[in-house]
């Protein structure tokens, strides 16, 4: 679905990506480590064309993206992408109905009883009913990522790109977006490219896992490849976040 290759970049005079390359397969999830400042937040900005790399190209579905224009890469993203931002990033002056049909909204010629029925079908997805009416100032933290969750897949997407998704919430909730987000994607077959700190997430989640380190890709595998890796960069990285098992 993606390809990376040889990707650059220098932001304000230091080289964040030193040549990046990874491929992430269709209809899978894709999970990238990496401690702060390794560039992930970026690497993930440009893979929805919100940052253009200084060499090398990204390829979408066969779509070479380095020679895209503004307006050819927002058709893109309206085309392909779904974004869910960290801790839910919801409109607070909207409620519940209007975050997730937000997008069509603004971008489609829907009318009003096809929005709603597409909200709704979101909803259900993701486990709340009833809650239209609310404003996120009324939700709890995982009520607000599911909603998220909702919106970021209202336009049924190709790609779901997730940072840091479960940051900020606790064990029990954490465990319980993570289910969510397993389900929904083999529900909907998106390819989800996850970034995050939460190493145990991840390795749930991900049936490939890729660690960024020092602006490249030094390790790819299954959840199970990365915890025997032999690379002591990634058993430093395991070990000091906690991973022990």
């Amino acid at each position: 679905m993606i390809d990376i290759t040889h990707l650059h970049k220098t932001l304000d005079g230091q080289h964040v990506l030193k040549g990046v390359d990874l491929t992430i397969e269709r209809g899978k999830t894709t999970a990238i480590i990496g401690s702060s400042g390794a560039g992930k937040s970026v690497l993930l900005k440009h893979i929805i064309g919100l940052l253009r790399p200084d060499s090398g190209k990204i390829v979408i579905d066969g779509i070479d993206t380095t020679s895209l224009n503004d307006r050819k890469w927002m058709e893109l993203r309206k085309e392909k992408f779904g974004m869910l931002f960290q801790e839910g990033a919801l409109f607070d002056s909207m409620n519940v109905f209007e975050n997730i049909a937000f997008f069509l909204v603004q971008h489609t010629h829907l009318k009003k009883d096809a929005i709603k029925e597409k909200v709704q079908e979101k909803l259900k997805i993701v486990g709340l009913k009833g809650v239209e009416s609310k404003m996120p100032s009324e939700l709890s933290g995982g009520m607000k990522r599911r909603v998220a969750l909702a919106r970021a897949i209202i336009a049924d997407p190709q790609i779901l790109l997730l940072d840091e998704p479960t940051a900020g919430l606790d064990p029990v909730i954490c465990a319980s977006i993570i289910d969510l987000f397993k389900r929904t994607q083999e529900r909907l077959g998106i390819t989800f490219v996850m970034v995050t700190h939460n190493i145990l997430s991840g390795f749930s989640i991900a049936q490939k896992v890729a660690m960024l380190h020092s602006g490249r890709i030094i390790a790819t595998g299954t959840a199970d490849e990365m915890k025997s890796s032999e690379d002591p960069v990634v058993q430093s990285f395991l070990k000091g976040v906690g991973f022990t098992g």
